[in-house]
């Protein structure tokens, strides 16, 4: 069976620019500090899948982040930093 949640611990390649995790049935909610995205990453895409609850203040955002797709995830809560 695939899996259909965001993984809390995920160790992100260092040189990762973008992330594309839109589009699929994904649900559950965002991990918090425990989901450190690489430096490198300026794109992420999570519009359109089944996320829901709030959006972890924890989280640990990269400085270099310009590109961010929410859109679509209609139980997604919460501010961005």
């Amino acid at each position: 069976m695939p899996c259909r949640t965001v993984p809390c611990c995920v160790d992100f390649p260092a040189n990762l620019t973008a992330l594309f995790l839109g589009d699929n049935p994904i649900n559950g909610t965002l991990p918090g500090a425990s989901w450190e995205l690489p430096e490198s990453l300026n794109r992420l895409y999570l519009g359109n899948t089944q996320l829901w609850g709030s959006i972890p203040p924890d989280i640990v955002w990269t400085s270099n982040l310009t590109e961010l797709d929410m859109s679509n995830n209609r139980q997604l809560t919460g501010s961005l930093p």
